[in-house]
């Protein structure tokens, strides 16, 4: 049995391999209930939603395991088929990386049309090259995304962009929590959005807004200072009126955007957890 037959075994449901050593096939002394590391091939083995998953099905999970989202049929079918594209093309199964790689490329001409799926792609490819501090690329992708992201807010009808910046984000991102550019400026200079912050671990972003060039909006109180009323309930700190309850915004690989917003004046705040 070769070891890529081998792997295609043990993503299927009626096979318990906890005793199994998903790497290199040793029988265990123990079921495996947590990350450890095989006593016979000295690499690690993964629990997945109570599956035993090799190092490198863990890696390719870790980066592909809501594909479905972006693959509504089949997302597991559609990593093996392109793990076999590769195989084929080079003679030998891919590495973890490369396979990782080959699905989101295959992936960028599926969604051509689909600007809002294409930006969460690009997002994410350039996290994935960020992981192996291949920084300058990482920057052209997010860039990428920033503009199919523009492109599926221009869309649905929206004139403008609103800065959101977290509670963890460094000064210089807070210090534009709010802000509302051009939609068609911010399309034409997407690097502007971020050319003010050199650090990686803030995670400032935008939502759609509407943009009046003679009274573009500036917040008078950031969504982390708003207060919930008894209900639950926000007031809009733009025009006062209720905005509900928090929302959430579900992404592939991260944590979803919470946030609010106003229908009465269409103001977006992001909600700090």
């Amino acid at each position: 049995m070769s070891e890529y037959e081998y792997i295609m075994i043990i993503t299927t449901e009626e096979v318990n391999m906890s005793t199994i050593c998903p790497n290199c096939g040793a029988i265990l002394e123990k079921e495996v209930k947590k990350k450890t590391k095989c006593p016979h091939c000295s690499k690690y083995i993964y629990i997945r939603t109570g599956k035993t998953l090799s190092e490198y099905d863990a890696f390719i999970d870790s980066w592909l395991g809501g594909l479905e989202y972006l693959v509504p049929s089949n997302g597991t079918k559609y990593v093996q088929t392109i793990q076999s594209q590769l195989q084929q093309k080079f003679n030998k199964k891919p590495s973890s990386k490369d396979l990782v790689w080959g699905v989101f490329n295959s992936l960028v001409t599926k969604l051509l049309n689909d600007p809002e799926k294409l930006s969460y792609l690009y997002e994410n490819m350039a996290r994935f090259q960020q992981s192996f501090d291949n920084n300058k690329y990482a920057i052209q992708l997010r860039n990428t995304a920033t503009k199919f992201k523009m492109k599926s807010y221009e869309n649905m009808g929206y004139t403008g962009i609103q800065i959101m910046a977290y509670e963890d984000d460094c000064k210089k991102c807070k210090s534009r929590d709010g802000e509302v550019i051009s939609i068609i400026e911010a399309q034409k200079h997407p690097d502007l959005l971020f050319n003010h912050c050199n650090n990686d671990e803030c995670r400032f972003d935008f939502v759609p807004s509407e943009y009046d060039i003679n009274n573009s909006i500036k917040p008078t109180k950031t969504s982390g200072e708003l207060e919930p009323n008894i209900n639950g309930d926000y007031t809009c700190p733009y025009c006062g009126s209720n905005m509900g309850k928090v929302q959430e915004k579900k992404h592939l690989f991260s944590a979803p955007d919470r946030y609010l917003h106003c229908s009465s004046c269409n103001a977006h705040l992001n909600v700090h957890s």
